[in-house]
């Protein structure tokens, strides 16, 4: 499958890249070289992009997306963090919707995950149970 992950150079998207990297063809991310050299070193192929900017073009050939990027920094305006992470996060999703692609994304507040998108009502098996 093709996966492409947001917030892979992260802690919780590195888990999620480590853990699919051999079995899936994984596209990340990437807003800088410094974030390019930690996705190559995991074997994912970094797509320079932001949240609020990824273009329908970025997920091509993608069949899920797995949003774990956030603004999670302590300090910051409710203009910064509604921005980043709602408006950025709705943009990801209608790129998706546009791919085709499948959204999952990941609630880092409760660890919880939910599927939503172009064909989020097909049944498909969990990508991180183990095999």
């Amino acid at each position: 499958m093709n996966i492409f992950i947001t917030g892979a150079s992260g802690f919780i998207g590195g888990a999620i890249a480590r853990r699919l990297r051999g079995a899936h063809t994984i596209k990340a991310m990437s807003r800088s070289e410094r974030s390019d050299a930690v996705l190559r070193e995991l074997g994912v192929e970094p797509v320079r992009c932001e949240l609020g900017a990824v273009r329908p073009e970025d997920l091509a050939g993608c069949e899920v997306v797995i949003h774990c990027a956030a603004f999670v920094e302590q300090w910051g305006t409710r203009e910064q963090f509604w921005q980043a992470n709602v408006e950025g996060t709705q943009q990801l999703l209608d790129a998706a919707r546009q791919a085709g692609a499948n959204f999952d994304y990941a609630h880092r507040q409760s660890g919880s995950r939910r599927r939503v998108g172009a064909r989020a009502r097909q049944r498909r098996p969990g990508l991180l149970r183990d095999r």
